[in-house]
Order: C-alpha cells, then sequence, then structure tokens
C-alpha cells in the first residue's frame, strides 16, 4: 500500500480494515456485489441499488473497543490481528477521528504513571482488560473493563478525561471471566454524567456503558430517515418495531404520529428506552416489552388486529427467527422493512417472506455503515401485493 494520506502501518495485520488499499468507488462496487451473490444463493434476482456512499469514508466511529494486554515488561493498547491472536498497539485509527488519539494517549499516560497492569489472557493475570468509549460532539463514556476495583488513579483518569472532553462519563466493569466476554454483569459508576447524551434524527438519546447505538451516525440517520419515509408511504397507523434496542426508531415512529409496539430483549436496552419516550415526549403513544421476538406472537397480533400495521425489524447477524417470521405473515402487513447487517441470514428470510408470493422486494439498498471494512448494512422494503 502506497505511503499517501490514507495510510496506516497496521494494514494487514491489524482486524479493523479490510479495504484501506481500495479506491472507494471499487470498495462500493465490492459490497454491492456482496449482497447480489448472497441473495443469489437463495433466487433472489431483484434489482439491488448501488451502496449509499458516505462523503468522506474515515473519521466515523463514534465508538471505540481498545483491548489491553501484559506482554512480559510491555503493556500494549490496542486492536487485534485478523484472527483474533495478537495485540497490535495503536496510538491512532484513520477510523476514528482526533478524539480517539486523545483518549488513547491518556489511557496510555495513566496505565504508565499508576503502573496498571494489562491483563495477560494467558497467566489469567492482571487487572486492566478493556477500555470501551463512545464519543458524541466531545463528551464521552468511558469503560475500564477490570478484574477488580481495587486499583489506584481512578480520580486522576477521570480528571485527565476532562481536560481533553467536555463532559466525562466514567465507569467500571469487573470481569473475572475466563472466556472472550468483554463485558460481566457488575458495572460500577465512578465519575462524571451516568449518561453520555447525544441526539439522533432529532431524537435525545442517553447511551449506557452497554447500550447498543450505531457506530456511524451519519449513515444511521440516513438509513432512518429512508425507514420512516417507507413506513409513510403505507398510510398506517401503527408500528411493530422488532428488535428494538433502545428505542430510537421506535421514538422516530411515535414522534412522527404512529401508535408502536416496541419488543427488545435485553432489559438494559428496554431500561433506556423507556427513559427515553420520557426524554421526547411520547409516553404513551409506545408500548415497550422486554422479550424475545419469539415469544410474542400473541400481543403482536392483537396490537396489529383492526389497524394498517407496518413492521420494522432490525435483527443481530443472525437474523429473524422462523416462527417470527411466520407470525409477520400472519399479521399481513402492508410494508415489512428489514434493516440488516448481515446479507446472507437476509437473502433467507427474505425467501421465506416472499415464498407465498404475499409480499414482493420493492428496494434494496446497501449503506456503507462500515467504510474501509468488508461489513454493509442493507435497508429491504416489501410490499404487500
Amino acid at each position: 500500500m502506497h505511503k499517501g494520506k490514507n495510510y496506516c502501518p497496521h494494514f494487514g495485520k491489524c482486524g479493523g480494515c479490510n479495504y484501506l488499499n481500495l479506491q472507494y468507488e471499487e470498495e462500493l462496487n465490492q459490497k454491492k456485489m456482496a449482497v447480489q451473490n448472497a441473495l443469489a444463493e437463495y433466487g433472489i434476482k431483484e434489482q439491488v441499488d448501488d451502496a449509499m456512499p458516505m462523503f468522506f469514508p474515515f473519521k466515523y466511529r463514534n465508538n471505540i473497543h481498545l483491548a489491553v494486554e501484559q506482554q512480559a515488561h510491555r503493556t500494549l493498547v490496542g486492536f487485534y490481528s485478523q484472527g483474533g491472536k495478537n495485540l497490535i498497539d495503536i496510538n491512532n485509527c484513520l477510523l476514528f477521528d482526533s478524539w480517539a488519539e486523545k483518549l488513547v494517549a491518556i489511557i496510555k499516560k495513566y496505565i504508565k504513571s499508576f503502573k496498571i497492569s494489562g491483563y495477560n489472557p494467558v497467566t489469567r493475570v492482571g487487572i486492566l482488560r478493556y477500555v470501551i468509549a463512545r464519543n458524541y460532539k466531545n463528551s464521552i463514556i468511558v469503560t475500564l473493563v477490570v478484574t477488580t476495583q481495587n486499583f489506584a488513579g481512578k480520580k486522576e483518569l477521570y480528571q485527565m478525561l476532562k481536560q481533553e472532553f467536555e463532559n466525562v462519563s466514567l465507569w467500571l466493569n469487573i470481569n473475572k471471566r475466563t472466556d472472550s466476554a468483554v463485558f460481566d454483569k457488575t458495572f460500577i459508576h465512578k465519575f462524571g454524567d451516568k449518561k453520555l447524551k447525544a441526539n439522533l434524527c432529532g431524537i435525545d438519546i442517553a447511551l449506557s456503558p452497554n447500550s447498543f447505538v450505531q457506530t456511524n451516525f451519519q449513515i444511521a440517520g440516513k438509513m432512518y430517515q429512508k425507514v420512516l419515509e417507507q413506513i409513510k408511504e403505507t398510510n398506517c397507523d401503527r408500528v411493530i418495531d422488532l428488535f428494538s434496542g433502545i428505542g430510537i426508531t421506535s421514538c422516530i415512529f411515535a414522534k412522527n404520529g404512529y401508535d408502536v409496539l416496541s419488543v427488545e430483549m435485553q432489559k438494559s436496552s428496554v431500561l433506556d428506552a423507556v427513559e427515553m419516550q420520557k426524554q421526547n415526549g411520547v409516553v404513551g403513544k409506545i408500548t415497550s416489552y422486554c422479550a424475545k421476538c419469539e415469544d410474542m406472537t400473541e400481543e403482536m397480533i392483537d396490537f396489529a388486529k383492526g389497524h394498517k400495521t407496518a413492521v420494522f425489524v432490525d435483527p443481530a447477524k443472525n437474523g429473524i427467527m422462523p416462527n417470527v417470521l411466520s407470525t409477520i405473515l400472519k399479521i399481513a402487513p402492508k410494508t415489512i422493512v428489514y434493516m440488516s447487517c448481515e446479507p446472507t441470514t437476509l437473502a433467507r428470510d427474505l425467501k421465506v417472506l416472499c415464498q407465498n408470493k404475499k409480499y414482493v422486494i420493492d428496494k434494496i439498498i446497501p449503506y456503507d455503515m462500515f467504510p474501509k471494512t468488508n461489513h454493509i448494512e442493507v435497508l429491504t422494503v416489501l410490499k404487500a401485493k
């Protein structure tokens, strides 16, 4: 790779980037082809739109996941290599704006100043395992994943962060597990605000250390606006929002006049969602359930009965459970909007939804949520015949 402005000395070793060596147009073409190929495997031949690009495909990530390891007398802070075997020590990354470089420098200075030992995954000895952080407009929430809360310099670290960031929230997560899980159950708030305040598509959000929200607000905002546009075209009055996370899309639907049934299995996300409903003035417009979507068949059918209903789904990589697909088909919504981070499971689920010929695929739009990586987000719109 040539040493131009987008040169990274870790490319090919670090597991963060796959397409740093490609011109952006070629990267987008490859991602479109990946979606087409995944659909073709299931006999789906509908046209795939060109991938929606970013204006500038760098410095877009709003969260960072730093691993910390002790190796002999050196503490490494960085990202794992392809395959996850070796830790690559980094100072900055092209996928992040300057906030991440500042954070890495502070963490390394803190480790050195207070002699904080990194975790050794072989000996299972050491204190600091990971540093997880999310930034929004120079405010930051930082979680130290540690094996004990008895270590020095926590207040001093907070003050170091306060010198660089406008608002700082500092948390600990106590993780003594021996597997690869990043977080365990115990979170301890130490300093600053408990949550990171942000705004996406006009929705005020407050993020906890383990809240899931898209890492690229620019593209996420475009996708959510497209979702709303498609929902509005249906002339429906109710929306079922499945795998709803912290409830951003539920709030968007409710603010636009829809009654919403929102289903999410993670308790912490549902608690965040309920708080967001209060912040955004949509209490009473959203019925939230903390449950698995596959356990909500009766509630979904009852909610949709006698109403013009649309369904929005945004599942994890493993896609939608078969009985959830069956429930959606029983509801028979006018429109199904499917947001996917995995083209293969998307194709599998689309085949099920379209096999009875009650639905046709209206749009398949890839969005480049993760430039310079091999990941692609896809928005698919199905219309009832």
